[in-house]
């Protein structure tokens, strides 16, 4: 063995002992060597090492014989050339280490190493050398100093070629180890986001051995805070962190305490690396030294910063205190994200602004695109998206944050709500305040390659929160302001766009207008310069003279210029706004009365988008011309139309039809169309609940008919495909409701939508029931207050903030009972039960749901009494309590049969099949199932149905079903993936580990439970992380493992006695007659 080929041997085996969590002592004593010979060996003091020493310790790490072969084969080691940044600089050329004894060359074949193989620009070579200062000579020098690196480079056969604006080294990705590092890094994350744990634990692990310390930390101030050495130390961080999601995913979170402790150490104020110590030290049953931890960096962070630890620490440390063992780390992600708009066409020019944003690619984090309104920055940040797309393959999210809207720019604590969904995190996983999402999203970007663009920015208030906190992604925000804070602050690069230039403004409309354009270019220069070249106004024009096509170029430029003499009352010192309201006018004159009416009206419409009923309601005509009306307004660019035939409006259209419509129709007009906006609203809402859940029509508001037609909801699934479609319009509806005197119309609105609300819609919910509250309040209205606190309670218990949920609860209970309505005094209890059932306190769930009944009863409300007595037989069947439970979902189905309550008989039919089954009764159960399910399918209930297929896939694996219950918990857990529900898709994981089980597939069985487990932890399911402990112990103990199968057994077994549940017997049973094997 050579002595170089020893050195490769020895940081392999470091790097391999330290992803396994070993210590040298450890390892050691398992190859039989003296811990002084490993030192050594892995050091490369030990110039021909014995291969028998080197076989056991290979042995020893349980290296694959694949691995432990290529080793220990002299020719993987034979590299001609190696430059080490992570750590101290460390140059190898044919085997020999090279001692730089210059400064210069060690920066300079640094600079090379940073970007592996990328061209460095000359001025960078300069900034590293001399900062400010550099000498009169810099060009000549950097020309000499590249020329000493490259003699050095020449015998392992590699130079230095000159590219145009810098040097570029040719250094393989083998040769340099940040490319190592960031090749298996890129692997690593693409296995996590494929489910593969197993393989991006190890994979992250290889990566995170290339590092000896910080990078380059024996270099000067310059090179160690380089950007590209700035951003590598991110990418690590990033990595760690990952690393310890997927060990602890993995019920392997020892295997990450080494790299965490390092990390630690080297970034002492870091939160995220500390909180995933914790959660690694907890998941090894360390549960003082996780505490420790919280306790170390509170101390540092209050003596360093005067603060107290974030938020999403904080609860890791709650729920370490609490529970012993806390969350695990996150899922991995499933579909990536693709929320850009659709590309402008044509789009031309912008090349500089282009390559300035082609730096989010190396080293900047944030770019803000300012430019005066209309002047294309939307259409420059979604066209540059397009073309790096690829680069950001971990997802790219689109949010408007509507900073210029008058009504309802998107407050950070929403936007970040929307931007987590965008992630793929469950709604009722989302926390409840601005920084503790804040806290969330960073995480959950950490390790990830996502690209966000944020449009139309009104402050840099509006952004901060929403900023990702490592490096890896990159973040373009848009605004008419230049957020000097985000600039100031976080070295945001500020692309500043201005109008085109003249030659660029003629290509876009010879691009737009056609050959008409190319024989006329005097009139099409003219009517660029009466755009004032701004992008909207040019495309608004392009379409009008393309509409024209009997006009020549001239005529029409003539007529424009005209029209601005006209309307020179607009100009204020050449602001190129008054040529936008130019363009718009002359625009506008074009169009027929009814439609141009219907254009300024649509300035009074709150959401993003209008259909052509909505339209209609707002203009007070028919659909049939409202779509007429909106066809022309598309035609002339004064809308854009989506693929679904609705109607969207840029900010500066929607501004100049809302001003237009004050001075044309008045103020009585605009009440008035925005009364009959507001009542079709409500209206078409309250219909398609009565169509989805008839059985409740006696508990929503009664509501104005909708002045205009409304569209046909013959069926459930037409009613959901119309609420759907309409979620976003109807969020922000509620909030113009709330802030121009439409309250009561708020407030109805979030009561009729409750229903809806509840299924899987937890951000909007947040929202609607906010704005219903401000709006009950402010027109002291105790009953719409009562209502709105009980969408909230119900909100956050569906995403698991269960102290709040029972605060919001208890307080609309309240003011129920002061306004007198004791049904809704009813739904509040019930649903408190429902909160101390998930809280695994199932005696006092019982007891708020038997005096939710009796309060239901009191009043006759039927279809309260089913709900209460279908939870109450559900809380007896936790309990095994089975007779009682299966009387109480008698009744209820009973009671749902009698008044045509489908989506609860449903429900009752499912419970009496868990009943079944619990009691041994497989084919009746399944019975049960099959009838639930098939109700669920008719009434449209897609969360309802994944809960029955989950269940029905548990039963069938009894009646040597296997293949059928494979089948439907697959289409279960894609269903709840679908919907956003966690918990659900942890249910569908647990039965796959029970069935893969019962075929004695228990490496499948393992998979699935693991993945249960991670999933069901995160959000709180107690009762489901039993079942995935037991799972998990009886796969362990199929396959040998006999330690990991105990403490899977203690876990499991010590959840359902706390818990109270009947599966601790039978399991504590199994536990203890066991044959170990």
């Amino acid at each position: 063995m050579s002595e170089d080929h020893a050195a490769h041997v020895g940081a392999a085996i470091r790097r391999h002992r330290t992803a396994a969590g070993l210590t040298q002592q450890e390892l050691a004593q398992r190859a039989g060597l003296s811990v002084r010979s490993l030192r050594e060996i892995e050091q490369g003091r030990v110039g021909r090492p014995r291969s028998s020493s080197v076989r056991g310790l290979l042995d020893a790490l349980a290296l694959p014989a694949d691995e432990g072969a290529a080793l220990l084969s002299p020719s993987t080691a034979a590299r001609r050339l190696r430059v080490g940044v992570l750590g101290p600089l460390d140059v190898v050329v044919n085997g020999s280490n090279v001692d730089l004894q210059s400064v210069r060359q060690r920066t300079v074949l640094a600079l090379f190493a940073l970007h592996h193989g990328r061209t460095v620009p000359v001025d960078d070579i300069i900034d590293a050398l001399w900062g400010d200062q550099p000498p009169r000579t810099a060009r000549n020098l950097v020309q000499l100093y590249v020329g000493e690196v490259r003699t050095l480079l020449e015998p392992a056969g590699h130079t230095v070629r000159f590219a145009g604006s810098g040097y570029a080294a040719e250094l393989g990705d083998q040769e340099v180890d940040l490319a190592r590092f960031d090749d298996l890094e890129t692997r690593a994350r693409a296995a996590w986001s494929d489910g593969d744990a197993e393989q991006a634990a190890r994979l992250y692990a290889d990566a995170l051995g290339f590092w000896r310390g910080p990078a380059l930390v024996d270099a000067g101030d310059r090179l160690r805070h380089h950007p590209a050495a700035i951003a590598a130390g991110q990418r690590r961080i990033a990595a760690t962190v990952a690393f310890a999601d997927a060990a602890i995913a993995l019920g392997a979170g020892e295997r990450a305490i080494p790299a965490l402790r390092a990390m630690c150490r080297e970034e002492p104020l870091h939160e995220a690396v500390h909180g995933r110590l914790m959660l690694a030290l907890a998941a090894a049953d360390e549960r003082a030294a996780a505490l420790q931890v919280f306790a170390d960096l509170r101390a540092v962070l209050a003596d360093e910063l005067g603060v107290e630890p974030g938020a999403a620490l904080a609860d890791i440390h709650l729920r370490i205190l609490r529970n012993g063992r806390p969350v695990t780390g996150a899922a991995p992600p499933d579909r990536p994200a693709r929320q850009l708009p659709a590309p402008p066409s044509p789009f031309v020019g912008r090349t500089g602004q282009l390559a300035a944003l082609d730096q989010l690619l190396t080293g900047d984090l944030v770019a803000v695109i300012a430019g005066t309104a209309g002047a294309g920055k939307t259409a420059l940040a979604v066209h540059w998206a397009h073309r790096v797309a690829e680069e950001f393959p971990d997802g790219q999210l689109y949010l408007n944050l509507r900073g210029y809207d008058p009504d309802t720019p998107l407050n950070p604590g929403d936007a970040l709500a929307r931007l987590l969904a965008g992630l793929g995190v469950p709604g009722e996983t989302v926390a409840a305040t601005v920084d503790e999402r804040a806290a969330q999203l960073r995480t959950e970007l950490a390790g990830r390659r996502v690209l966000m663009l944020l449009d139309n920015a009104g402050t840099a208030e509006q952004v901060r929160p929403l900023l990702p906190g490592t490096a890896g992604c990159a973040v373009v925000v848009t605004s008419r302001d230049d957020l000097a804070g985000l600039v100031a602050e976080r070295g945001a690069r500020r692309v500043d766009l201005d109008l085109l230039p003249e030659a660029e403004s003629a290509l876009l409309l010879r691009r737009l207008i056609g050959a008409r354009a190319e024989a006329a270019p005097d009139a099409v220069a003219r009517l660029a310069r009466q755009c004032a070249h701004l992008p909207l106004a040019l495309r608004v024009a392009a379409e009008l003279a393309a509409a024209r096509a009997e006009s020549s170029l001239a005529d029409l430029a003539g007529e424009l210029a005209d029209h601005h003499e006209r309307l020179r009352s607009l100009d204020a010192g050449g602001d190129p706004r008054a040529a936008v309201a130019t363009v718009f006018s002359w625009s506008t004159r074009q169009l027929a009365a009814d439609t141009a009416r219907t254009f300024r009206l649509l300035g009074l419409h709150p959401g993003a988008n209008i259909d052509a009923y909505a339209a209609a309601a707002l203009a007070g005509t028919s659909p049939r011309q409202a779509r007429h009306d909106l066809a022309a307004l598309g035609r002339a660019h004064l809308t854009q139309v989506s693929d679904g035939g609705r109607h969207g409006m840029h900010d500066l259209l929607r501004a100049y039809a809302m001003r237009l419509s004050g001075e044309l129709d008045g103020v009585r007009q605009s009440v008035a169309a925005r009364g009959r906006l507001l009542d079709f609203y409500l209206a078409t809402a309250a219909a398609a609940m009565d169509t989805l859940h008839p059985a409740e029509a006696h508990r929503r508001p009664r509501v104005p008919a909708s002045p205009t037609p409304m569209p046909d909801l013959p069926d459930a699934a037409a009613a959901l495909a119309w609420l759907d479609a309409e979620r976003p319009t109807l969020v922000a509806v509620t909030a113009h409701a709330a802030a121009h005197g439409f309250g009561s119309h708020a407030t109805r609105l979030a009561t009729v939508l409750f229903r809806y609300l509840e299924g899987s819609h937890f951000a909007d919910a947040s929202i609607i029931y906010r704005h219903a509250l401000a709006a009950a309040r402010h027109d002291r209205d105790r009953a719409a207050q009562a209502d709105a606190l009980h969408g909230l309670g119900c909100f956050h218990f569906k995403c698991g903030h269960f102290d709040l949920a029972a605060r919001y609860l208890r307080t609309a209970r309240e003011h129920f009972r002061h306004v007198g309505d004791r049904g809704g005094e009813a739904r509040a209890l019930n649903n408190l039960g429902s909160v101390e059932q998930w809280r695994g306190r199932y005696d006092a769930a019982a007891e708020l749901h038997q005096r939710a009944l009796n309060r239901f009863l009191d009043v006759g409300d039927q279809v309260g009494q089913a709900r209460a007595l279908s939870n109450l037989g559900r809380t007896e069947y936790r309990l095994g309590r089975l007779d009682a439970a299966a009387g109480h979902l008698r009744q209820a189905l009973a009671l749902c049969r009698t008044i045509a309550d489908a989506p609860g008989e449903a429900e009752a039919l499912d419970r009496l099949g868990s009943v079944e089954h619990q009691r041994g009764h497989h084919s009746r159960a399944a019975e049960y199932h099959l009838r639930s399910l098939r109700l669920h399918q008719r009434n449209g209930d897609r969360s309802g149905e994944a809960s029955t297929m989950t269940n029905l896939g548990t039963v069938y694996p009894e009646l040597g079903r296997h293949a059928e219950a494979a089948d439907l918990l697959h289409q279960a857990q894609a269903l709840y993936r679908e919907l956003g529900d966690q918990d659900g898709e942890g249910m569908a994981r647990n039965g796959l580990g029970e069935a893969s089980r019962a075929e004695g597939q228990h490496a499948e069985s393992l998979r699935h439970h693991t993945a249960a487990l991670a999933l069901v932890t995160m959000s709180g399911a107690r009762d489901q992380q039993a079942r995935a402990h037991a799972g998990l112990g009886h796969a362990h103990d199929a396959l040998g493992s006999a330690a990991d199968a105990n403490l899977h057994f203690r876990h499991a077994l010590a959840l359902y006695a706390d818990l109270g549940m009947p599966e601790a017997e039978p399991l504590r049973t199994h536990v203890a007659t066991r044959r170990p094997r």
